[in-house]
């Protein structure tokens, strides 16, 4: 599946028989060159205090708390799977979390908004706004993004990601700008992919809310993601909302890559 253009492996995990600590296989399911490929795998779960249960596994296997986009994923699929039909809670790492189904968008309302920091300077080239929306993220703000080679941001992503700053967890890394009508243009690192990826809903979250604390723009904010889709950020009560598409793609057997 794919939300906005960030591509997940998405399992229904009701019975719980997936082998979360097999990380050599997380790692070779979402391998884009020898496996099925994707940004992450999403394990769909029972819930004890909620319709579902989201678990969220990076490409290098790491299991992280929250995850925009395949939330919307996961309301999707859960929606496929008859388990639910206009709205559904979504148990995460990151909270309860709240969506629903608005024909072929999906509406999430996640945890109210944490605090912000401005213009950290973490290394002397590198002033960055901070802020977590289920993970953290660090955002510096450019004039134009096209001048920002995938080479280079993946050496400046991964620069901030791994500086002794963020440690021991490291942080998702997000260039933006805004445009003239209040826009906001993303691209992302993401920890744990190691990259940068075509679309980041808590990247969305985190540039859509620091620009309008920035008055750079107002909610609603339309964000442009690398994959030219586009998600809707609002607030609602002082709860992040996040709004936009979530696509099945394929669906298959994963044969372990044994080769018949």
């Amino acid at each position: 599946m794919h939300g906005a253009g960030n591509d997940f492996v998405v399992i229904d995990d009701r019975s719980k028989t997936f082998a979360v600590g097999d990380v050599a296989r997380i790692q070779a399911m979402c391998n884009r060159e020898t496996g099925i490929g994707s940004d992450g795998l999403i394990l769909l779960q029972p819930s004890t205090c909620a319709g579902v249960r989201m678990r969220f596994f990076n490409p290098d296997g790491t299991e992280v708390s929250m995850c925009g986009n395949g939330a919307r994923c996961i309301t999707r699929f859960a929606a496929d799977l008859g388990l639910v039909e206009e709205r559904v809670e979504i148990e995460t790492g990151a909270g309860v979390i709240e969506a629903r189904l608005d024909e072929d968008r999906i509406c999430l309302r996640l945890g109210e908004w944490q605090e912000a920091e401005f213009d950290v300077c973490v290394t002397e080239a590198h002033r960055l706004d901070l802020i977590d929306t289920g993970v953290p993220h660090a955002v510096m703000w450019l004039d134009d993004l096209d001048a920002v080679g995938e080479m280079e941001l993946d050496t400046v992503g991964a620069l901030i990601r791994y500086h002794s700053f963020f440690s021991p967890g490291g942080t998702n890394v997000s260039v933006a700008t805004v445009d003239e009508k209040g826009g906001v243009h993303l691209r992302t690192y993401e920890r744990g992919v190691e990259g940068e990826t075509l679309a980041c809903g808590t990247g969305a979250l985190a540039v859509a809310r620091l620009a309008v604390l920035r008055k750079k723009s107002d909610f609603p904010v339309v964000v442009f993601c690398r994959s030219g889709e586009i998600l809707t950020v609002d607030d609602e009560a002082g709860f992040a909302v996040l709004m936009g598409c979530a696509v099945v793609v394929n669906k298959g057997c994963w044969e372990d890559g044994n080769r018949l």
